[in-house]
């Protein structure tokens, strides 16, 4: 590459370079002498004429740079591209380059240019070598600069190539440990399916197991049933022998009476007692009858009917005192009267043997019941068992996927274990008699009640007490026990869901209003046990309605 000086259009010198058509080399005729020489083709004349382009600006203002085959770079005065070529010269300024450059200062019109100039540039000379000087310590720093510059860049590439590598190696190591746990996970997972699977078949074989047994007790439960009934009809065929013989005695008493005219004031007064022992006899029948209608109820009367049946005793006993004193005082009439103990006599010892056989026919009536209702609640029991394993089934099979993540077999037999223990946990507790309430409370709101149809009893009614109802009465309801219940509801439930289900929910449930809407106590027979429920729902709602309110 040749640089000379070519003055532009506008009078400025300037820098122009040429590029032979010779490969390997560029060149430039200089008048007078052979032709100068670059070291460079032409794929590389480009970017050394930039990198010259970079160096000349420091030593003046470029005003212009035209590239075509010649590369000119025009100066603002002449000075400047004279100090240029000077530092041009410089062997440094070449090996920063890139290239060996020969230049050479080349006026349009030499001999003129030297005349014009010869004087300015002898007087400039030791200027222009002390600034020549100047850019070689220039030139001297930028290209320690650079060297600096070269050799961080290959030191980070080098930091760059090996921290590649050492991520490479990172990753294929990550690689490795994850396939090996996808292994593990999916062999685990195997194992836990397979674990759970089992599971689910012998819950399939306790469900089935659950089913025979289950008819099995249907089975019982009818044959129960059809001895109840063939009970009930023998006690009903008893019952009408035994009024079948009372009247036949009230006309043995009656027919004895005209017989006794001489003891017309003695047969009133016995006909007095006898019409009182008729109709606490007739109370009985009629109790009797209604007991058989209600069953579910017959427990209750027992005690009643005991009582009366003493009251009978004692009547009959003052009876037979009263007979004794008139024999004494009517000994005219001794045998007439003898004729008559002994008939009454007859007849109360019939009726206490009829008395007898009743209260053995009652006594196995309660038996059957007793164990028909055993029955009937473990039916129910083994219905709500059944349904609740039916129901974990199908929460099994809908969460397999779920159970799958997050669970070894450990723990999910340790879980497992624990819901079996919950479940048989026995033992009467607050929370139960809670949860009792809120489920009996959806039962009582959805089920519809009437005598024709499902009839209430005491445990269908969602009664707010901590007890156990099986040994519970209405006249056991009290307004301290109320407000036990409550006071543990609401430390269980919280204030707001106690607000919610129970306490708002309660006080409806138990208005007067309510159930004479509903016709709750219309379904019942038994006019006793309509009193003790209405006095027990009066409890309720008293004790109820400050909280409500409150």
């Amino acid at each position: 590459m040749s640089l000379k000086s070519d003055p532009a259009s506008s009078g400025r010198p300037s820098l122009m370079f040429t590029t032979s058509s010779q490969p390997g080399m560029t060149t430039t005729a200089l008048p007078g002498s052979g032709p100068l020489t670059l070291n460079a083709d032409d794929s590389q004349a480009k970017g050394i004429a930039l990198r010259l382009y970079q160096h000349l600006r420091m030593f003046g203002v470029i005003t212009g740079l035209d590239i075509s085959s010649t590369m000119t770079i025009r100066f603002a005065t002449a000075d400047q591209a004279a100090t240029a070529l000077q530092a041009i010269r410089n062997p440094m300024f070449c090996s920063n380059i890139g290239a060996r450059i020969t230049v050479a200062y080349m006026p349009e019109n030499p001999f003129e240019n030297l005349k014009d100039q010869h004087h300015p540039l002898e007087e400039r000379v030791p200027q222009q070598e002390a600034m020549a000087k100047e850019f070689e310590r220039k030139i001297d720093a930028l290209c320690d600069e650079l060297s600096l510059a070269r050799a961080r860049y290959l030191e980070q590439s080098e930091r760059y190539k090996l921290q590649l590598e050492n991520e490479s190696k990172a990753f294929a190591s990550l690689r490795q440990q994850l396939e090996e746990s996808l292994a593990s996970q999916e062999e685990q997972y195997a194992q836990k399916s397979h674990t759970l699977q089992r599971i689910i078949d012998v819950m399939k074989e306790e469900l089935h197991d659950m089913d025979l047994n289950l008819e099995m007790r249907n089975k019982v439960v009818e044959e129960k049933d059809r001895q109840l009934m063939a009970s009930s009809g023998k006690y009903q065929r008893e019952c009408g022998e035994l009024t079948s013989e009372v009247k036949r005695l009230e006309e043995a008493l009656k027919e004895e009476g005209r017989k006794l005219e001489m003891l017309e004031s003695v047969r009133d007064s016995l006909k007095a007692e006898e019409q009182k022992k008729r109709d606490m006899l007739e109370r009985n029948e009629s109790e009797k009858a209604t007991k058989d209608g209600l069953i579910k109820v017959l427990h209750a009367r027992i005690d009643e009917l005991k009582e009366r049946n003493k009251v009978l005793r004692g009547a009959v006993m003052h009876s037979d005192t009263r007979q004794l004193d008139l024999e004494v005082k009517l000994s005219a009439s001794m045998t007439d009267k003898a004729v008559a103990e002994k008939r009454i006599k007859d007849s109360d010892t019939k009726v206490a043997m009829l008395k007898e056989e009743l209260a053995i026919g009652i006594n196995e009536k309660k038996k059957m019941l007793a164990e028909v209702a055993a029955l009937r609640s473990d039916l129910a029991q083994m219905k709500t068992k059944s349904e609740g394993r039916d129901s974990e089934f199908r929460r099994l099979r809908a969460t397999l996927d779920v159970l799958l993540e997050g669970m070894s077999t450990v723990e999910r037999h340790r879980l497992l274990g624990k819901e079996e223990g919950n479940s048989h946990e026995a033992g009467w507790s607050n929370k139960k008699a809670i949860q009792r309430a809120l489920v009996c409370m959806d039962e009582f709101e959805e089920t519809q009640f009437s005598r024709k149809g499902k009839t209430l009893t005491f445990k269908d009614i969602p009664w707010p007490v901590l007890n156990d109802l099986s040994a519970f009465w209405p006249r056991d309801i009290t307004k301290k026990r109320v407000d036990k219940f409550f006071v543990a509801a609401e430390a269980d439930l919280g204030s707001d869901r106690y607000w919610e289900l129970k306490l708002e929910r309660m006080y409806k449930a138990f208005r007067k209003e309510r159930w004479e809407k509903r016709g709750l106590l219309e379904s019942i027979g038994d006019q006793q046990l309509v009193d003790g429920f209405e006095s027990a729902r009066d409890i309720v709602l008293r004790a109820v309605r400050p909280l409500w309110r409150g």
